[in-house]
């Protein structure tokens, strides 16, 4: 009796091997090779030039220059200034003059005091003023006495014994303000101990109290100098952006470590993988007919060959 089941019909290339997965090939291996060296490369790149990456002054534009004087002083403004000069902090100003050396004088003794005296806050809220070094350089007389703040990089800060005891202080704490390229310099007394020692040559500092006057100093080679003398209160670090930097790498830097480390063992252990590959096909022999060409063809992929050719 015939079986009554009908035949399975035979699907086309039902026998062709399962082709290889595109991310198997020789080719993509190569690509993620490439790739995660690549990715690797960059973290790596972003990781060191953010820890590399040493802090710059902020622009000092930014927070407003004012124009040298060109204009002569008005004998009313001289009166002014005179009658300052003498009234200011109890006449603390009027035994010294500008250009004068680092002389240390009565009046300088008051205003250690007098400064000292005032809270961090309430000499912030005073030193409302930038000190535009152009101005101040042009019209010294008209700055003495003036509360104001300066910016720049400290170049150092060391204690000072002063030559006498006063108002029970004998040291203050000297240093050196300028910009990035050592421009711009500034001489200033701070009257209370900074703490800890603020970073030299890096990071950027803001300093409050008053202008004292231009003095003249000896440089380290020799050159006679002129620039401002502060005596200020308050010594605070400028937020910057080798701050945020390096909050950002306190904070994400071990991610990006490991994250460096993921790509690059996910990396090695793809390359090693080594799947299935295509059986590779032999060298056309000499004088092949197409038929054996045809057949040879089939017994590479897998598939059955054709019916023998009829007598």
């Amino acid at each position: 009796m015939a079986d009554p089941t009908p035949p399975r019909r035979r699907r086309p290339f039902e026998d062709q091997p399962q082709a290889e997965p595109f991310w198997r090939s020789g080719e993509f291996r190569l690509f993620a090779r490439f790739a995660g060296l690549l990715i690797f490369l960059g973290i790596a790149g972003f990781y060191f030039w953010l820890s590399h990456q040493g802090s710059s002054l902020p622009d000092r534009a930014d927070v407003g220059q004012e124009a040298a004087r060109t204009t002569p002083v008005s004998p009313a403004e001289l009166a002014e200034r005179e009658r300052k000069l003498y009234s200011a902090f109890e006449g603390a100003l009027s035994d010294s003059k500008n250009g004068d050396g680092l002389v240390e004088t009565a009046g300088y003794y008051k205003l250690l005091k007098t400064i000292g005296d005032y809270t961090p806050e309430e000499l912030t809220q005073r030193a409302q003023r930038p000190l535009s070094y152009a101005a101040c350089l042009a019209d010294p007389d008209g700055w003495r006495g003036e509360f104001v703040w300066a910016r720049g990089i400290i170049g150092g800060l060391d204690a000072v014994k002063l030559d006498t005891k006063a108002y029970g202080r004998d040291v203050v704490y000297r240093g050196f303000l300028a910009e990035s390229d050592a421009t711009r310099g500034v001489i200033f007394d701070l009257t209370e101990y900074p703490g800890e020692k603020p970073s030299i040559q890096y990071d950027a500092y803001d300093v409050e109290g008053i202008f004292y006057r231009l003095v003249k100093y000896p440089s380290r080679t020799g050159e006679l100098r002129e620039v401002p003398w502060l005596i200020v209160r308050n010594l605070k670090p400028v937020p910057n952006a080798h701050e945020g930097r390096q909050a950002f790498l306190a904070q994400f830097g071990p991610w990006l470590l490991g994250g460096m480390a993921l790509v690059l063992v996910a990396v090695l252990v793809y390359s090693l993988r080594r799947g299935p590959r295509r059986p590779g096909r032999t060298a056309r022999p000499a004088n092949e007919s197409i038929r054996e060409m045809f057949e040879r063809r089939l017994r590479e992929e897998g598939s059955p060959p054709p019916p023998p050719a009829s007598p």
